[in-house]
């Protein structure tokens, strides 16, 4: 009888060592996340600047959404992206815009996250041109008009 019980218990052992391994889930499946259909909206311009940012597909349906990168924003610091659709992503708690965009460099499409892309075009990122504000203008004016009053420049 004694070596029954031994018998029963090594087996049960087993058996929950067996269910352990085969109930742990995979790592390597994706996250799906739940999103919005996308929406046109307007063209627009934007360039990015950032270094680790991405382009996504997205596939499956509108509640279990799975995000495939397919570009690298880094490799793209010199071309305008066109945006021409929008979605968003809800990853827990947090709602994140995505904007659909193409490339000009070499006609690149995915979704990018809104917050890696900056409005204008690429070109505005390197030669960007410090503007007077009208105050500072008004200012100057009225300097001018003060220093002619004295005296102090003959016109």
């Amino acid at each position: 009888m004694h070596w029954a019980i031994k018998a029963g218990i090594g087996v049960l052992v087993s058996a929950g060592s067996f269910t352990a391994i085969v109930s742990q889930p995979t790592h390597a499946s994706a996250a799906t996340y739940r999103r919005t259909a996308a929406t046109k909206v307007a063209s627009k311009p934007y360039y990015t600047t950032s270094n680790t940012g991405k382009t996504y597909t997205f596939s499956g349906s509108l509640k279990k959404t799975k995000m495939h990168a397919n570009h690298a924003l880094k490799s793209y610091h010199n071309s305008t992206w066109t945006r021409t659709k929008q979605a968003y992503v809800y990853k827990g708690n947090r709602k994140v815009r995505y904007y659909y965009v193409k490339s000009a460099k070499n006609g690149a499409t995915g979704w990018v996250a809104s917050s890696y892309l900056k409005a204008g075009k690429d070109y505005q990122a390197k030669t960007a041109k410090k503007r007077l504000r009208a105050h500072t203008i008004k200012s100057l004016v009225i300097r001018v008009k003060f220093i002619k009053s004295v005296g102090l420049i003959i016109m």
